[in-house]
């Protein structure tokens, strides 16, 4: 009897070599980190809480070589995000793409956030399909320059673009289920290129509600499935009340929730303020997270803790300013933050384990 061929390293590199030769570069050892399916690059959202919780890593946010979708009701920020995510680019020294089909875009808003409108691409486009032309456009000369510069692209929003059949047609026309066949078409077109370049798809959806659903959640994201099916990251924002100065409201406090992440654990949430104007409120939403982990205690309305060996006392309204007057003590705090929010896997599967073995 022949013996088995043994299968070890020599024969995976050779097979990964022969097929690369065959198709191109399709094969990779996975214990190299040179896969397509490696995320080393993060696109800040500007809040660390939800940076962590996306990509439950220390500088984290929004996956490069991935797609992600922001979905929400009105007024909850998520354009606020991705224009976030635009600014943290172009500090990345990366090329910012705003797709704007809502025609709602504010330049002094941009302006606001951090955004350089002199060096970021705007495209106000009417249809799916041009969208996905123009995407696979940028793509593919991405590609054939060799330009491995961070590119984040942001539709804003999959549910007010339209389909040429509408544009061209008459009001009343049936074209029930064209759009979602349509996106379907175009993330099958793309999700293999970008994942081989520094390109960040982010897209803004909006909640619609499903006429006739009398249990469970009637909300829904217009577009189909394919853009859920594809994103690898999906938040869904939910207004946290309002802020209030007298009688004038000057912000909504949001909640957000990673409803689906293949970056880390899902379904984790958290908190934070966006200022009208101005964008998020980023490091006060720190000082619950770090009261919730014992760095911080709370009497009354004081705050305190140890730095450096001297207690701190301070009130929440002086916590932005304490954090830029003392030195270092910005990125301490937010090296806590992150410690508090990133799970471990292996320690929490071997607490499952435990109390497994416990129960038996």
């Amino acid at each position: 009897m022949a013996k088995a061929t043994p299968v070890g390293d020599e024969f995976v590199d050779g097979l990964i070599s022969d097929l690369n030769k065959q198709l191109g570069e399709v094969a990779y050892n996975l214990a190299g980190g040179t896969s397509p399916t490696e995320v080393n690059t993060f696109v800040s959202s500007g809040s660390v809480l939800l940076d962590t919780i996306m990509s439950n890593r220390r500088q984290g946010g929004f996956p490069v070589g991935r797609i992600s979708e922001i979905v929400g009701e009105e007024a909850t920020g998520k354009s606020l995000i991705a224009l976030h995510a635009l600014k943290n680019t172009q500090k990345q020294g990366g090329v910012a793409i705003l797709i704007d089909t809502e025609n709602a875009t504010s330049v002094d808003l941009l302006k606001n956030i951090g955004i350089n409108v002199n060096e970021m691409m705007y495209l106000q486009l009417g249809t799916v399909e041009e969208v996905f032309e123009a995407m696979e456009r940028i793509i593919k000369r991405i590609r054939e320059k060799g330009d491995d510069r961070l590119v984040t692209i942001v539709w804003d929003s999959v549910a007010a673009t339209s389909t040429k059949a509408e544009v061209e047609g008459e009001y009343g026309d049936y074209t029930i289920g064209l759009a979602a066949r349509l996106i379907a078409q175009g993330l099958r077109k793309i999700t293999q290129f970008i994942g081989k370049m520094n390109v960040c798809l982010i897209f803004c959806n909006q909640m619609k509600v499903k006429i006739g659903v009398m249990f469970g959640d009637p909300m829904t994201t217009p577009g189909g499935k394919a853009i859920p099916y594809h994103a690898s990251t999906r938040l869904r924002l939910y207004r946290n009340g309002e802020l209030k100065s007298g009688k004038t409201i000057q912000g909504v406090g949001v909640k957000a929730k990673t409803i689906k992440n293949k970056l880390g654990p899902p379904l984790r949430q958290v908190e934070f303020d966006v200022i009208f104007g101005k964008g998020i409120d980023d490091e006060t939403a720190w000082i619950k997270v770090l009261e919730a982990g014992g760095i911080v205690q709370r009497a009354g309305a004081w705050y305190k803790f140890m730095y450096e060996g001297e207690e701190i006392k301070f009130q929440s309204k002086n916590w932005k300013s304490l954090l830029t007057k003392t030195e270092g003590l910005h990125e301490w705090a937010k090296s806590k933050v992150e410690d508090s929010l990133v799970i471990d896997v292996r320690d929490e599967l071997e607490t499952l384990q435990e109390a497994k073995d416990f129960e038996l």
